[in-house]
């Protein structure tokens, strides 16, 4: 192959390269983010199920605490109107 040729693609190849670190590490919605909200919810999920509270046992990534039930149900689109397991029933 030519000398300009691969010089071509080496370039194109790093800015392929430095977009996806971008979109994996600094992006504010990027691929980690999402893919790690995923897992968590799934895992409070069935943390839930089995023991019949409230609490999350893994934060949202983006959330300030991960007892903070509320901002977590908010941020998944869940209603505001979640209660913390430590109620009077």
């Amino acid at each position: 192959m030519n000398a300009t040729i691969k010089k071509v693609f080496v370039i194109i190849g790093i800015l392929v390269l430095a977009l996806l670190i971008w979109q994996l590490f600094f992006n504010d919605n990027g691929i980690i983010v999402t893919s790690y909200n995923a897992v968590a919810s799934s895992v409070n999920n069935k943390f839930k199920a089995v023991t019949g509270g409230d609490n999350a046992l893994l934060p949202y990534w983006g959330t300030m605490n991960s007892g903070d039930v509320t901002s977590d149900a908010k941020q998944n689109g869940q209603s505001d109107t979640v209660t913390r397991g430590d109620s009077a029933d």
